[in-house]
């Protein structure tokens, strides 16, 4: 699995849910290690391979479940 670059900055994203995968076996990304998967979608035309967060439209229940 190839790691993913997103145009949006950590401080862009305090405060604003999003959706992503938890519980997933520690893996080592730079110097960090994350066992959570931010799930993104690619930009249109964008052949390297930049990608936006997938965010919900409405407040959603933390740690909700993901159909």
């Amino acid at each position: 699995m190839s790691e993913q670059k997103s145009t949006v900055s950590k401080e862009e994203l305090k405060g604003v849910q999003v959706l992503g995968v938890l519980n997933f076996e520690a893996r080592q990304i730079g110097k960090n290690f994350s066992e959570f998967l931010l799930l993104g979608v690619q930009y249109p035309k964008a052949d390297s391979g930049e990608a936006t967060p997938i965010v919900p439209l409405a407040e959603t229940k933390i740690g909700g479940k993901l159909f």
